[in-house]
């Protein structure tokens, strides 16, 4: 009886021993099996914490539309908008924009109630002289009322005008142009002189006089045609005129004195059959100066 409760005792430790065996094993092979973090595990939480956006085209947009940092060299290349305050302030009027052939506003002259100019207000370039200014006609260009407009190139005078006075476009050193209307039949003193661009001009017939210095010192003044009209030249009146080379004198004209003082260019010259007289003494000598003078025609 007794060996049989022993045997039986025996018997349940072993069976104790073989549960214990296989109990701890097996907890340690799950402890084993369990899965352990990885970096792709890692990794891919982090993914899952903080995800990074995927590409799309509103990505590749974006960086365009920032504006450049003040280090980025691409600044050097962005040229900035003109401003109104970059604009020049009292910009002339090109020549090439103005028509000669359509009067400028009333506004740059200053009218008398006779029809007399007595002032140019404007900006100079191609100047185009209207017929009529606030309802009155335009009949003449009075004394000094263009005189020293040193950025006038051009001038159009209408054919109303009958009377240009003294000084009225003197020192106009950049005019290279400018008509004589048909009506006008005399040049008054100083009217052209110190007109250093003036190069050609053509005197219509009727006008009958040139009066004292008209034309003197207009050093590029090569070409001139005197009407078949013309009575008088005064003393001085091409005066100072070095680039005038040769010169017609119509008949009718009586008398020359120092009318072509100091003009080194002039080679030729034909007097008319009218001419009585040729300078007034030693201080009025018509050709003193001349040095290139080749030719005198007397008839």
């Amino acid at each position: 009886m007794m060996k049989r409760k022993f045997s039986k005792k025996v018997w349940a430790v072993v069976l104790i021993a073989i549960m214990l065996v296989s109990v701890f094993p097996i907890a340690g092979l799950a402890e084993d099996e369990s899965p352990q973090p990885s970096p792709t595990t890692t990794v891919e939480t982090s993914n899952l914490e903080e995800p990074e956006e995927s590409p799309s085209p509103s990505n590749f947009i974006v960086p365009q539309e920032e504006e450049p940092t003040p280090s980025d060299n691409s600044t050097n290349t962005v040229e900035p908008e003109p401003s109104p305050s970059m604009e020049p302030a009292n910009a002339l009027p090109s020549t090439k924009d103005i028509a000669l052939a359509e009067p400028q506003s009333t506004s740059d002259f200053t009218i008398q109630p006779d029809g007399t100019i007595t002032a140019y207000n404007g900006v100079g370039g191609d100047v185009v002289i209207p017929d009529t200014i606030d309802g009155i006609t335009v009949t003449a260009i009075g004394g000094n009322a263009f005189a020293n407009s040193t950025k006038i190139i051009n001038i159009k005078i209408p054919e109303t005008v009958t009377s240009i006075s003294w000084s009225a476009f003197q020192g106009c050193s950049a005019l290279t142009s400018i008509n004589i209307p048909s009506g006008v039949t005399l040049l008054d003193e100083f009217v052209f002189s110190g007109c250093s661009s003036l190069q050609s001009i053509d005197i219509p017939e009727g006008v009958t006089e040139l009066s004292v210095s008209a034309f003197e010192n207009c050093s590029s003044l090569d070409t001139i045609n005197l009407p078949s009209t013309l009575k008088e030249l005064g003393m001085y009146c091409f005066g100072g005129c070095v680039s005038l080379k040769s010169i017609y004198i119509p008949d009718g004209v009586k008398v020359l004195a120092s009318t072509f003082s100091g003009c080194t260019s002039l080679k030729s010259v034909r007097l008319p059959n009218t001419i009585t007289n040729i300078g007034y003494g030693e201080e009025s000598s018509a050709f003193d100066g001349c040095i290139a003078l080749e030719s005198i025609v007397i008839p």
